[in-house]
């Protein structure tokens, strides 16, 4: 039985370059005051880019000269101090009293080592449940909140070739919750919403990248002959969204599926 959590949930946003800006103007003046909030930020720079300065209350600030998301995202589990801990990008608006469904939800999940939430416009889930290895691949990074001791214990981390800026554009998230079910933690899905995300989607801009991240993704997850189905999948799943011909989405994924073969 774990202890009741009487502490604070630690979000660990992410940035890179000018992306901090946003951090500074529009996510930290709404985070401010908020008794249950700790902040770490994690900030790729080139040079001269170190901003800790214009940085004011109690922010943890890091930045390193790394590129790629899931390298900053191991940076952040690299600093992790608080024991609830809730993934962030530097572009979302959270909605008010979203620390304490937080909070409340490993509080009456005592058994969960992780638990992922629901983004306002972008519904996944409309019941609780525990995950397993199809459902993870609908889940997104920054939905995804868990505790210290159960990722420090069994060292988990991303993949850093997977990610905006890595090999493959896309799919980290996925990963790291695969890896977690492999090491026997228990994930599961409320679907309560916390967080708002008001731009675009990675996995709604067609690029050739992208149908070859998806390819590399399922290979990943489920082996060669589930990522040779996935990318026909794809082709009928995406092609209104991304408005491309499912031939041309054929051509591409199944070369690069021939290809990693």
């Amino acid at each position: 039985m774990k202890k009741k959590i009487n502490e604070k949930v630690n979000l660990l946003i992410i940035t890179h370059g000018d992306g901090i800006k946003n951090v500074l103007d529009r996510m930290l003046p709404k985070l401010k005051g908020r008794e249950k909030i700790n902040i770490t930020i994690c900030h790729q720079i080139k040079s001269n880019f170190d901003v800790s300065k214009n940085i004011e209350g109690p922010v943890n600030y890091n930045f390193s000269y790394s590129g790629g998301i899931s390298k900053n995202r191991n940076h952040c589990l690299s600093l992790l101090e608080d024991e609830i801990n809730l993934l962030a990008d530097d572009d979302l608006e959270y909605l008010n009293g979203f620390e304490h469904k937080v909070l409340d939800a490993f509080n009456d999940n005592p058994e969960a080592d992780i638990i992922t939430f629901e983004i306002e416009n972008r519904r996944r889930f409309f019941k609780k449940f525990w995950h397993n290895k199809f459902s993870i691949l609908r889940v997104a990074s920054v939905s995804i909140a868990f505790r210290k001791s159960a990722i420090k214990k069994n060292k988990l981390k991303f993949n850093e070739k997977f990610g905006v800026n890595a090999t493959y554009i896309s799919g980290e998230e996925n990963l790291f919750l695969k890896d977690a079910l492999d090491a026997g933690l228990k994930i599961l899905a409320l679907p309560e919403v916390i967080v708002k995300h008001p731009g675009r989607w990675t996995s709604d801009v067609f690029t050739k990248k992208q149908i070859e991240s998806k390819v590399a993704i399922f290979r990943e997850l489920y082996g060669n002959f589930y990522a040779f189905l996935s990318i026909f999948y794809f082709a009928f799943l995406k092609r209104k969204v991304h408005k491309v011909s499912i031939l041309k989405y054929l051509r591409i994924g199944l070369k690069f599926w021939w290809k990693i073969l």
